[in-house]
This record gives structure tokens, sequence and C-alpha cells, in this order.
């Protein structure tokens, strides 16, 4: 399993299909990777890395069984899996304004928004 982890690259694309999905993630049994001896899957993709948009649930994004194509991001070497990214295969978020739920729109360059900002303190 570590001579896998070791040959794979930053950026690297990988397939397999979703094994399972859990509230802090989801485990990949890739198709080319070796199994892993205590996980469902040697990938594991983050929630924060399954979509650029607001979901509750990783199941919202994804489900067992599923096919997917993830970018290698690093391995984990206490836990011996493949950090995956669904989201970094789509890049500038890969939403069109009209797929955008309600409420949140994208802000377009020019556009008069309210809200607050914070200077950063000096010799920050």
């Amino acid at each position: 399993m570590w001579a896998f982890l070791k040959s794979l690259r930053a950026g690297d694309v990988l397939s397999g299909a979703v094994a399972s999905v859990e509230r802090f993630g989801v485990f990949v049994d890739l198709d080319e990777g070796p199994k892993h001896p205590a996980f469902p899957g040697v990938g594991f993709i983050t929630v924060p890395e399954l979509s650029w948009l607001h979901f509750e649930s990783a199941s919202d994004v994804v489900e067992v069984g599923q096919r997917v194509a993830c970018a290698f991001l690093g391995f984990d070497t206490t836990n011996g899996e493949a950090r995956l990214s669904l989201r970094a295969l789509v890049p500038g978020g890969g939403v069109s304004p009209e797929e955008f739920p309600a409420g949140h729109l994208p802000v377009a360059a020019g556009d008069a928004v309210n809200g607050c900002s914070r200077a950063p303190r000096s010799g920050a």
C-alpha cells in the first residue's frame, strides 16, 4: 500500500467507486489502488473537498457505489489514505449563475455589495 501511495503525485486523477459515506467524509475504493486493511477504501475525500457549493451532508453530494474521478492531494501517513478532492476537478467552482441556489448568487465585477471588511492590524 505504501508503495502505491508514494507513487502518486499531487494533481493525479484517480477513479473509483464510493465505498462508504460518513459524516466526516467519503471513502473511495480506487480502481488501481490496493485494498486498505482497515477502511472501506484507500482513497478518502474530506467534506470540504466534496463540492464548492454548500450542502448539509456528504450523502447530498455522492452515494455508495457511485463512480467518481478525483484529484490526488497528498497522502495521510497516519491513516494510510490517499487524500482526494472532487471539487479540484471543477475549477472556479464550476457553477454557472443559473445553478446557484436562491439567495446565493455570485457577485459580478462592478456590483455594489453591502457588508463590512476588516483592515489588517498594523504589523500583521
